[in-house]
């Protein structure tokens, strides 16, 4: 039978979608300290290691107490963290550092045999509270060095600057073994090269930086594909002339501005903290926000969508989909593309299905052009199918048919298409189907920024 055809018209402005864009720094920090963003949908935040686990004898439990209380109803504000577990934080001078060690540790021991196997075992709990927990997007491996940033300022006799490769192989094997669901970025790209982990770059596009480490990520080849690209642009530290030097200069500032679009399209990067506190109640300000929060992670677009319009006897019905990722980086987990009737008038769900197709494989563009602003191998686009026979008591009634991104672990939309054919809730109704007779129209559409309805409670 043939297809409808429909060539739904882009959604042109910013979509604040799980994670990915700016992101906060630390939750109660940010969240309490700056104007609310509304585009802000992702958290990094800092787990002293004391405090999730005091002593060796510590179970599960202070772990997931730390996190209920550091970040409370995430769900509800439709938030998702990336935890980052740490031992110390030194002051700006580097002159001494504020030490989270466990009682039973000893301070600045960061090589020997009891301090890996004291690690093993934090991270097999770490896996057992946030593995499966919907409110974790990945986790910023963290633990060894200052800031868990994998490297120690100071001048700590007997111990490397950065992490030796038998510490790699012990953290990088734990957490391998503990998160099989989550995402785990690491912070530079010269390490862990034998495991599939991601990045957090925590002098994200730093002049000081850029030619060093911006190898090492590249020397990684397509990790990206797989794992997310992260990290926060360091205002406290090196020569920061082409970014500026506050949140506010980098986004009110045009040609900074696009610069930072560059690096965040040039590395595929989902999400950047510290950039997000620019201020928000300044005109200008919002307005360059916006615009930089559109090369972030993933932006799904519709290209086509096909489908059977009017069912006739048997029910037999179909649809395809067509999405092209015009973002900077893939969506990292296995979320289902639905495709739902909706009633006209109530626009309750009659009717549900998955779509044939992996999410993961709707992929960017790659080979970015720093002159031409664009990929130099433009983006695919990627087929979704759907076969089915609808059910009888159906029959007589007509549908809006609406496509979604569901969120596992709630059973409803989440992620918006980038796509003008929108209802509040996640919906993205896209034709009219007729199942035996019945008359309906698509509805007036709703605007996907002015939706604060999505949550996953």
């Amino acid at each position: 039978m043939e297809l409808t055809v429909v060539d739904p018209k882009p959604y042109e402005g910013p979509i604040p979608n799980p994670m990915r864009g700016f992101r906060f720094r630390w939750f109660q920090f940010d969240y309490d300290k700056y104007p609310y963003n509304d585009l802000l949908t992702t958290v990094r935040e800092y787990f002293p290691w004391n405090r999730i686990e005091p002593d060796a004898s510590a179970g599960v439990e202070p772990i997931l107490a730390a996190t209920e209380a550091t970040c409370p109803d995430l769900p509800g504000r439709n938030l998702r963290i990336m935890p980052r577990v740490y031992l110390e934080k030194p002051n700006s001078a580097r002159t001494s550092s504020e030490k989270h060690w466990p009682a039973d540790m000893d301070e600045d021991d960061w090589c020997s045999p009891k301090f890996l196997g004291r690690c093993e075992r934090l991270i097999e709990k770490m896996g057992q509270a946030w593995d499966n927990d919907p409110r974790i997007l990945g986790i910023e491996m963290g633990i060894y060095g200052y800031w868990g940033e994998h490297h120690l300022c100071g001048n700590l006799k007997g111990f490397p600057r950065r992490m030796p490769v038998e510490v790699q192989r012990v953290l990088g094997d734990a957490f391998s073994a503990a998160f099989r669901n989550k995402k785990v970025l690491v912070r530079y790209g010269n390490t862990f090269k034998d495991y599939d982990f991601g990045l957090y770059w925590d002098s994200f596009a730093l002049d000081d930086s850029i030619k060093l480490e911006y190898e090492w990520i590249k020397d990684r080849g397509d990790f990206w594909k797989r794992s997310p690209m992260s990290g926060e642009t360091a205002y406290n530290y090196g020569d920061r002339e082409s970014l500026g030097h506050s949140p506010d200069e980098t986004i009110c500032d045009p040609v900074r501005r696009h610069r930072l679009m560059d690096w965040i399209r040039a590395t595929h990067a989902s999400h950047i903290g510290w950039v997000s506190r620019y201020n928000v109640n300044d005109p200008v300000a919002r307005a360059g926000g916006e615009e930089a929060e559109q090369a972030f992670g993933y932006r799904f677009v519709v290209d086509e969508f096909g489908y059977t319009a009017d069912v006739g006897e048997g029910g037999t019905f179909s649809a395809s989909l067509t999405l092209r990722n015009v973002g900077s980086a893939p969506f990292y987990y296995d979320w289902p593309v639905m495709l739902s009737l909706l009633d006209p008038v109530t626009r309750k769900t009659v009717y549900r299905a998955r779509m044939a197709g992996d999410l993961r494989t709707v992929q960017p563009g790659e080979d970015y052009d720093w002159q031409t602003h664009v990929y130099r191998v433009p983006p695919k686009p990627v087929p979704f199918a759907l076969a089915a026979t609808l059910p009888d008591e159906l029959r007589g009634g007509a549908f809006l048919a609406a496509v979604s991104i569901d969120d596992p672990s709630c059973g409803r939309p989440s992620v918006r298409l980038a796509c003008e054919n929108y209802l509040n809730g996640g919906w993205h109704p896209l034709g009219v189907v007729r199942f035996g007779g019945g008359n309906a129209a698509l509805p007036p559409f709703d605007d996907i920024r002015a939706d604060h309805s999505i949550n996953y409670k």
